[in-house]
């Protein structure tokens, strides 16, 4: 998995594209995503959802809601994630 979210990550073109893996922990808790705490090689800290493809369109629907909702929110009073890549 290690191997695919790096891939997924320097090819994102975002402020953590140049950015290596130094750690990945598998989180329990989701029944149709897996999910995975990164810890970056600057010390910088990722969350990501991996699905199968049955169930990409879920992730797809929710990154695009994730990006409608900063439209309607103060940053200073919530913070939205970003999403990097699909």
């Amino acid at each position: 998995m290690q191997k695919l979210l790096q891939k997924v990550i320097n090819e994102s073109k975002g402020t953590f594209s140049d950015t290596a893996i130094k750690k990945i922990d598998y989180l329990a808790g989701g029944s149709t995503n897996k999910t995975w705490h990164l810890v970056l090689s600057d010390e910088s800290q990722l969350f990501a959802k991996t699905t199968s493809a049955e169930d990409f369109q879920k992730l797809n629907n929710e990154a695009n809601g994730l990006n409608h909702l900063k439209q309607f929110t103060e940053k200073k009073l919530i913070e939205i994630p970003e999403p990097l890549a699909l």
